[in-house]
């Protein structure tokens, strides 16, 4: 069967009305797959690292989430003007090619003309036109929003330190979700098993805190890490030759030579608790938002939403990120599971 070339397909389609993205490539023929293009970008994830939705995989020379006929977004404005030029609007003025849903089908395009858009719209940086390389988020941004395919380490970040939910598993979100690359992989590090170690401690402390914040920090916490089986603490004689009398004495252990790989754990390069992954074990300084013992410091954990579990549910150092600095908060540490 032989296709009509795009010109014509277009005025057709636009005489007609509007006809869905997958109709529309039926009837004037999807054309093959154009090759990729180098660029900035290119290789800033491996594939093995990005996310993309079920049934669909990451084609690192496009930059995009594709299966054998669809592409996952949301897409970049110039990329959805791009689409517009094929796909007229709806009888009620919609069109096909705006995806502005979070999460939802409607930022499923036909896998040819996303393609097509990227090539189409692809600057040197490798980023769509309207959007510029955000060296310090690692991704293309317009100002407000952040356009994937994301790391899975990202995915989980913006799920969790940055409350995103099921938003954090498209290919756009808001700049404020996202992690900046100067905390380092995080949580690029950590296992599968790490992982669901951070979840059970976030339930354990849930369930076994005294109710309030009373001065018992330590002793709760490490209640928690032995008891719920935290990176290679498994007893409550574990590490013995660290100091418990303060907070701060869990991090200046872990911070010395080995301690904390030979404990399991890992230190996180992030200076703000309210950068830190849910499960995260987080030790401030004394005199930052939230403490009241002039050398004690506080140890807690990162349970999501602002909120941090020592002896009480609801720890906090000073309610923001920016509240914690401006606070003039310090953080000794964040740990992680390997």
């Amino acid at each position: 069967m032989s296709t009509l070339p795009p010109s014509i397909c277009l005025r057709m389609n636009l005489a007609l009305g509007a006809l869905a993205l997958g109709a529309l490539l039926a009837a004037c023929g999807a054309q093959p797959d154009a090759g990729p293009e180098a660029s900035t970008t290119d290789e800033a994830i491996a594939a093995g690292d990005a996310f993309c939705p079920q049934g669909f995989a990451f084609d690192a020379g496009h930059q995009l989430c594709l299966s054998a006929t669809e592409a996952a977004g949301p897409f970049a404005p110039s990329m959805i003007d791009f689409c517009r030029q094929w796909v007229p609007n709806r009888a009620d003025g919609s069109n096909a090619c705006q995806t502005n849903e979070w999460g939802f089908p409607a930022t499923r395009w036909a896998r040819s003309l996303a393609i097509d858009a990227r090539l189409a719209t692809k600057q040197a940086d490798g980023c769509p036109r309207g959007t510029t390389f955000n060296a310090g988020q690692g991704y293309c941004s317009d100002g407000q929003n952040l356009y994937g395919p994301f790391t899975k380490d990202d995915v989980f970040f913006c799920q969790t330190a940055g409350g995103g939910g099921a938003a954090c598993e498209t290919n756009r979100v808001a700049v404020g979700m996202a992690r900046p690359k100067s905390v380092g992989p995080v949580p690029g590090g950590i296992s599968a098993e790490g992982k669901a170690q951070m979840s059970r401690i976030v339930a354990y402390a849930d369930a076994h805190h005294s109710g309030v914040s009373g001065g018992r920090c330590f002793e709760y916490v490490w209640d928690y890490l032995w008891r719920s089986g935290y990176g290679k603490i498994d007893e409550y004689n574990d590490a013995p030759d660290m100091p418990s009398a303060y907070a701060r004495n869990f991090a200046e252990y872990m911070n010395q030579g080995n301690n904390a790989a030979t404990w399991g754990l890992q230190r996180l390069p992030i200076n703000n608790p309210y950068d830190a992954p849910v499960g995260a074990v987080v030790v401030v300084a004394a005199g930052s938002p939230g403490t009241a013992h002039p050398t004690a410091g506080d140890i807690a954990i990162a349970a999501g939403g602002g909120r941090f579990i020592n002896d009480g549910p609801n720890m906090g150092y000073g309610g923001s990120r920016q509240a914690f600095v401006n606070g003039g908060g310090k953080v000794l540490g964040i740990y992680a599971p390997l």
